[in-house]
């Protein structure tokens, strides 16, 4: 049960970690397709 917890504790931020990821990258997407104005598409 100890090495359960830290386990499952460290997986929630890996996670986590990888949901903030690609929401900075699809905001950055996002904001440089807006900048770029219409040449990207």
């Amino acid at each position: 049960m100890k090495n359960f917890i830290p386990a499952s504790f460290q997986a929630y931020d890996y996670s986590r970690l990888l949901v903030w990821l690609a929401f900075i990258l699809a905001l950055a997407v996002v904001a440089y397709s807006s900048l770029a104005g219409e040449s990207l598409l």
